[in-house]
């Protein structure tokens, strides 16, 4: 049975962040209780596209349905997430994200595209069933200087992951009462 205070998998996207890579080790190395997983940011057209089978792809899908916490990083384009996103999370089946907590980092050239969050990324993970943190993340080219980001964004990142395991952990938490609850109804109608 999961440990709630340690054992809470977190697999990041951000490698699929091209804008800004550096954000990933910024982020998220100060939490020695999660197991992070990477996903590889390659993966072949043909099974991205359906027309194959993949073994990085399929450990990718795995890591990505095991993980109680996901960081699902994007840049904006006209508006919308990247379409490499969209490809991998549509081969997910139905609910493939239920009881995962997400946090939403996008990053854009500008303020215009600020509303992607709410209007892309938060609605394509919670139609997985995933429950998506209040204040998703949104970083501008301004942020970041000779490639390392600003603390204020650094501490925004922090502040959504930390709210993030927190809500993985109650959720965790609840579940593992669930299941000893169960237990002993079981045991005592023996």
């Amino acid at each position: 049975m999961p440990d709630p205070d340690h054992d809470l998998p977190i697999a990041p996207s951000l490698q699929h962040f091209p804008c800004r890579p550096a954000v990933e080790p910024y982020a998220l190395p100060a939490r020695e209780l999660l197991q992070v997983w990477v996903i590889p940011p390659l993966l072949p057209a043909d099974a991205l596209l359906g027309r194959a089978t993949d073994a990085a792809l399929e450990r990718a899908q795995a890591a990505v349905q095991a993980a109680d916490v996901l960081v699902v990083a994007t840049p904006v384009y006209r508006a919308t997430y990247s379409g490499l996103l969209k490809v991998f999370l549509d081969l997910l089946p139905n609910g493939a994200l239920a009881g995962a907590v997400v946090v939403p980092v996008v990053t854009g050239g500008g303020l215009a595209h600020l509303l992607a969050i709410d209007h892309g990324v938060r609605p394509l993970v919670a139609s997985l069933g995933a429950v998506v943190v209040s204040a998703g993340v949104y970083g501008t080219d301004a942020q970041f200087h000779d490639g390392a980001p600003e603390p204020e964004l650094l501490a925004r990142v922090d502040r959504a992951v930390d709210e993030a395991v927190s809500l993985a952990r109650a959720r965790l938490r609840a579940r593992t009462a669930s299941l000893l609850d169960s237990n002993v109804v079981a045991e005592s109608e023996v």
